[in-house]
């Protein structure tokens, strides 16, 4: 039986001459490689910052300008200050327990540890298993 062969004979050279072809030699170095993966890395990180930098920066940029924009006299400092009232105590404060967090603070910064105070902690048995059982 004949075999079909569909490729006149300069195709069939062709065919010959693209086989015995190979291919070159890659020169990529691996180092230069993972530094451009690295330098593209970083700059898409840089973007991001940049971007986020940019975007406080116009929110900042339109809350200082919004004051101004909104009223139609020019701002003074005492427009926005808010009275308070101190009021001292008739009898003097009662004084604070040692337990309180604040003495305790104030004797460790100064005794360290032996500043604590000393605690009682109950005596137990040592628990057997054939006690639970």
């Amino acid at each position: 039986m004949e075999e079909f062969d569909p490729l006149n004979p300069a195709e069939r050279e062709l065919a010959a001459a693209l086989k015995s072809l190979s291919p070159a030699a890659a020169a990529i170095d691996p180092v230069a490689a993972a530094f451009a993966a690295g330098q593209t890395a970083a700059r898409r990180r840089e973007h991001w910052w940049q971007g986020a930098a940019a975007l406080s920066l116009a929110l900042c940029g339109m809350a200082w300008l919004s004051p101004a924009v909104r009223s139609n006299h020019p701002a003074t400092p005492g427009d926005h200050l808010i009275p308070i009232v101190a009021s001292v105590p008739d009898q003097p404060l009662p004084a604070m327990s040692q337990d309180s967090v604040i003495c305790l603070r104030q004797a460790v910064l100064e005794r360290g540890l032996d500043g604590l105070p000393h605690t009682h902690v109950p005596s137990s048995e040592p628990v057997n298993l054939h006690d639970m059982y």
